[in-house]
């Protein structure tokens, strides 16, 4: 049927029904592959899904860029529908360091980049000049424990990390392996100076700047403060003897027998590692309020050793991850947790970060690291001479001191930047963004520090 004087005849409408129905049945498979995140890769002539990328970092405002083009906005960055392929992702800011990393996206997966806080450029400040040997941190970062020798003595240092003032605490022997603690309720510090068979025990109080050698513990045998009383006690062990030291009132108590190869203090538990004989496996026991528990034993097959070379392992540390134990002959590590046992590859000095169970341990060429519930994983291997590491923040960035110089270590993308110091050792106050460092700067040798 035609209407007089219409423009759309039949044959018209015909025409445009079939133009609609056909435009349908092409834009629709388009636009359903286009919202599932497909896209034509023109160069390549393929139809390819898409991924995405996600990025956090501090400061906010730090520029973006990826593939050198500039990203305008703000953190976070949310990116959706980008092509597969390979990108370079650069993070810069005033007066910081430039963060690069280069990164695939994939189909169907979202790329994040998150937990990353430039470090910030600053000139290093000189606190103490000469060859400082020990350096430990209070928990809350308030005090700088350090040591200076001279040809007679070491002075050991209290810095207030607030104000910046030190001051001279004690006169002792000269030494190199001083261990410390510091209680975590109280305004006190232990530590200890090695002798031939015995070691001077030091308790400082931080709050009066003062300290004084309150007793003799065995070599190796470990210093330990109560977690949760509020009396500050001091575990140390003398003569296979568990003694307790209140330095309010100066008194020592025999708490017990401790006749075990090793014995820790963890959550106000006493672990020890014991052997009946030289070819009896290693028992781990922890005793709580006077009951013991077996926690777990240790067979030469397990450490794939000789049954007299058991007697070398002892107690590196315990935490909530578990038990890990080292090798005094070989610095080799095994970790030990209700879940099982194993070898750790690798071997060298130890750390746990504050910031989750995330253990380290690294020697001359090599940086390792481990997590409850998954594989050992190798951070970096190099022959910079590694020397010392700490935290810089919550995320676990690291500060490496190198035969080279300091680095930061960026662990979860393995990037690095090069700080403008040398160090032998070195800590790192976290809340205030300090690095205190023992090493050179300015052609200088001494207690400097770079706020990071």
């Amino acid at each position: 049927m035609e209407y007089p004087g219409s423009v759309l005849t039949r044959k018209w409408r015909r025409g445009l029904l079939c133009f609609f129905i056909a435009t349908f049945l092409i834009t629709t498979p388009i636009i359903v592959l286009y919202t599932s995140g497909y896209r034509y890769d023109w160069h390549n002539g393929l139809l390819k899904q898409t991924g995405a990328l996600s990025l956090d970092m501090q400061p906010r405002d730090a520029e973006l860029y990826i593939n050198n083009e500039r990203i305008i906005g703000l953190a976070p960055f949310r990116f959706k529908n980008i092509a597969p392929g390979h990108y370079h992702v650069r993070l810069t800011a005033t007066g910081y360091y430039s963060w690069e990393k280069e990164i695939d996206i994939r189909e169907k997966q979202t790329t994040y980049l998150k937990d990353i806080e430039l470090i910030a450029k600053s000139r290093a400040e000189l606190i103490a000049e000469g060859p400082i040997t020990q350096l430990f941190l209070s928990p809350d970062e308030r005090t700088l424990l350090y040591a200076l020798p001279s040809a007679t003595s070491t002075a050991w240092h209290l810095l207030d990390t607030p104000s910046q003032q030190s001051r001279v605490i004690f006169r002792g022997p000269s030494t190199q392996n001083a261990q410390t603690a510091w209680a975590k309720k109280q305004s006190f510090a232990a530590w200890s100076m090695p002798g031939t068979t015995t070691a001077k025990l030091a308790i400082a109080n931080t709050n009066e700047g003062s300290a004084a050698v309150v007793a003799e513990i065995e070599n190796g045998s470990g210093f330990y403060w109560q977690e949760n009383g509020a009396v500050p006690l001091l575990y140390y062990r003398f003569e296979n003897q568990l003694i307790t030291y209140n330095p309010l009132t100066g008194q020592h108590t025999q708490a017990g027998e401790l006749a075990a190869l090793d014995w820790s203090v963890y959550r106000d538990q006493i672990w020890t590692l014991t052997q009946t004989s030289s070819t009896a496996p290693l028992i781990i026991t922890k005793d709580a309020l006077g009951f013991s528990t077996v926690f777990g034993q240790l067979t030469n097959d397990a450490l794939r050793e000789r049954a007299s070379e058991l007697e070398q392992w002892r107690l590196e540390l315990v935490y909530e991850g578990g038990v890990l134990l080292k090798n005094n002959a070989t610095n080799q590590l095994y970790i030990l947790s209700e879940a099982g046992g194993r070898l750790l590859p690798g071997s060298g000095t130890t750390l746990l970060s504050p910031f989750g169970n995330w253990l380290l341990w690294w020697n001359d060429s090599e940086l390792w690291s481990y997590l409850p519930s998954e594989e050992p994983q190798l951070l970096k291997r190099s022959g910079e001479r590694l020397q010392a590491i700490t935290p810089l923040d919550t995320f676990n960035t690291l500060a490496l001191a190198t035969a080279q110089g300091v680095k930061a270590l960026f662990p979860y993308y393995l990037v690095e930047t090069e700080l403008p110091i040398s160090a032998t050792n070195l800590v790192a106050a976290v809340e205030q963004r300090w690095l205190y460092v023992v090493g050179s700067a300015q052609n200088k040798m001494g207690l400097w520090k770079l706020a990071y």
